[in-house]
């Protein structure tokens, strides 16, 4: 059985037609809406949304462990739950604005007592703080929305026979260089959790320092399970990172951005990489011609783009994007065949 909770961008209409529920059985979903007290849903061929009741997350946290608690547990399932916090959003009037919690999470943090990263300037400091507290309010709350469905998991038996991932779908930067929310080539930005638990296959506790993509969850998963992934997949299996058997490595992420999705993003396509130790990004753009040392500027604050001293790393790095972009099945853009054909 295939089950999906949660977020999807699907269209204006609450009701999704069956071919773009991407094969699952049951279906619970919601167009985007960011309001976090004012959620509604569809379910299957039903027409007229449901409301979630009270905070967004909590309720379809409930709405899960009903549903998983109906289920027969003798037949295998694929359960998907998302939702949108902690991005940022509205309803009901929060302590701090964006990114409302119900109000005991809210009370957990204090603006002067939230650290910053090294490269937030005196400028963004205190909009920072009092948004990461919001921010951390959100993430407080969906940690006991996990623990929740874990020890429901437990209570059920069912636990050491399930895979667990937790991830989300990117980064924030919190006035990290005076910006704020995503679509930025910078840590911040690109770096998501990605957290599995499968007892008796994943070793408890471990952290994986290798680079991961996005792409590489479901042949991931396919190979902790001992099933193959479609032959066409583009990420990588690696699962003996988790299960201590070995696997080869990332050597880079690819990073695209492709600047029109949205009227509010802007128009400012780039194609990026992560290296184990660079990040590199070619843009239309001259703000998204980025290089930085992580190893030696792990805030990156010092952008050599422009030094004539990584001429050698800049063409190395231009090599591997662009061979990025082909497998992605993707010409390489006219900015990126620009970089690669000034002269060094």
């Amino acid at each position: 059985m295939q089950k999906i909770y949660g977020n999807q961008w699907a269209g204006a209409d609450y009701w999704v037609h069956p071919e773009l529920r991407g094969g699952f059985e049951d279906w619970f979903g919601f167009n985007l809406s960011n309001n976090y007290y004012s959620t509604f849903y569809s379910r299957g061929e039903q027409v007229e949304p449901f409301k979630v009741e009270g905070y967004q997350t909590d309720g379809l946290f409930d709405l899960s462990i009903d549903c998983l608690s109906g289920h027969d547990s003798s037949r295998p399932w694929f359960h998907v739950l998302s939702f949108e916090a902690p991005h940022g959003g509205q309803g009901r009037p929060p302590r701090f604005p964006g990114h409302p919690a119900p109000p005991r999470y809210e009370a957990m943090f204090e603006p002067e007592r939230i650290a910053l990263r090294g490269n937030v300037p005196a400028q963004t400091e205190a909009q920072a703080r009092k948004q990461l507290c919001g921010y951390y309010a959100m993430i407080a709350n969906i940690d006991d929305n996990v623990g929740r469905l874990l020890d429901w998991l437990d209570s059920s038996g069912q636990a050491d026979n399930t895979l667990v991932v937790f991830f989300a779908d990117h980064g924030d930067m919190m006035g990290s260089h005076g910006r704020f929310n995503k679509q930025v080539p910078h840590e911040e930005s690109i770096r998501i959790p990605l957290i599995m638990r499968m007892p008796g296959v994943i070793r408890p506790g471990a952290t994986v320092g290798a680079l991961a993509s996005g792409i590489d969850i479901y042949p991931t998963c396919a190979g902790l399970c001992g099933v193959p992934a479609a032959a066409d997949v583009q990420g990588m299996d690696l699962a003996g990172l988790l299960d201590g058997t070995g696997a080869a490595e990332r050597t880079d992420v690819f990073i695209q951005w492709i600047g029109k999705t949205r009227f509010e993003f802007g128009d400012h396509p780039y194609r990026a990489i992560r290296s184990r130790r660079y990040t590199f990004s070619v843009g239309r753009d001259e703000q998204f011609n980025l290089l930085f040392d992580n190893e030696a500027d792990p805030y990156q604050m010092n952008n050599l783009f422009g030094d004539p001293g990584t001429a050698e790393v800049k063409r190395q790095l231009l090599l591997r994007l662009k061979r990025a972009t082909l497998r992605a099945g993707e010409p390489a853009p006219d900015f990126l065949e620009r970089a690669l054909a000034q002269p060094r």
